[in-house]
This record gives structure tokens, C-alpha cells and sequence, in this order.
């Protein structure tokens, strides 16, 4: 592998990281806007749509370019330095290493969600769950459940990456 190749794999795996940081926040975004604290005007509304399409469309061009972006980063002169691991090998640590970093960001609010389920459930509570905080949790399910494909399937992502590399030709 050249060190454009590395350096596009942690492009790709940026472009992931983008996704998930975009579905875990614009949810909470849209409904602070909707709420009554924030008094919710469509304008907004229309702002967060855009910016997270945004978000997404540079996403997919950091995922299907990146060695366009690599090659803007790194050297002339270094382009073609090779590391001696196989790429399969790279891809496989890449996305554990991802898997692990959505994993210690997950798990956190799964304690914290467990417990104000605790709480909540409890006779004569003063806290009340909602909708919104039942779609946390389930996002944070969605996160663990992520976290640890990433973690223990980096097989199947490889098998998918691979098919990404030779489509078309």
C-alpha cells in the first residue's frame, strides 16, 4: 500500500464517522426546533435540512473519492512511498478502530439511558420520559449495535469495500 492509499482509507473512515455524527445530532437538532423552548420557525427547519444534505453529499464524496483527497493532502514526493501491509489487513483495523471509537462514545449513554429508564419507571417518579427521549435511546441502540459490526464484522465491510474497488470493471 502507498501512503495515499492509507491515508484515502482514513478518508473513507472519516466519511463514516460524518454519517454517524449526522444521524446522531440532527434528531436532536430538528426537536429542540420544534419544541416550545426554542419556539421552532420553518426557516430553521429548512437550514438544518440543507446543511445536513451538505453533510451528506460531502460524506459521499470523501467515500467515493478519496484518494482525490489524499493526493491533495500528501506530498508529490511521497505519494508512492509503500507500507508493507496488505490492504485487506489496513481496512480490517481502520474500521475496529472505528467500531471501537462509536463504542466509547455508545456505551456512556447506555448507562446513562438505562438509568433514567430506572428512574422513570419508579413509583410515584417525578420524571417523565417522552417521545424524544425514547428516540435517543433507540439511536443509542443503533450506535452500540453499530459499534460492535464495526468492532467484530470488519469482514463483511472489506467484502463490500472490495466490490466498491472492482465495480465496473
Amino acid at each position: 500500500m502507498t501512503s495515499a492509499q492509507v491515508l484515502g482509507l482514513g478518508v473513507r473512515l472519516f466519511a463514516i464517522w460524518l454519517v454517524v455524527s449526522l444521524l446522531r445530532h440532527v434528531p436532536g437538532i430538528w426537536q429542540f426546533n420544534v419544541s416550545d423552548v426554542a419556539g421552532g420557525s420553518s426557516s430553521t427547519n429548512v437550514v438544518i435540512v440543507v446543511v445536513a444534505v451538505l453533510i451528506l453529499a460531502l460524506a459521499a464524496w470523501l467515500w467515493f473519492f478519496p484518494l482525490t483527497v489524499a493526493n491533495k493532502l500528501i506530498p508529490r514526493s511521497s505519494r508512492t512511498d509503500h507500507i508493507h501491509v496488505p490492504i485487506e489487513q489496513a481496512e480490517s483495523v481502520g474500521f475496529s478502530l472505528l467500531g471501537l471509537w462509536v463504542l466509547a462514545s455508545s456505551v456512556p449513554d447506555s448507562f446513562y439511558w438505562i438509568f433514567m429508564a430506572y428512574q422513570a419507571s419508579r413509583p410515584n417518579s417525578i420524571l417523565e420520559l417522552r417521545a424524544s427521549e425514547y428516540s435517543y435511546m433507540v439511536a443509542t441502540v443503533v450506535e452500540v449495535i453499530l459499534g460492535i459490526w464495526l468492532l467484530f464484522g470488519a469482514k463483511g465491510l472489506r467484502g463490500l469495500l472490495r466490490w466498491a474497488r472492482t465495480a465496473g470493471t
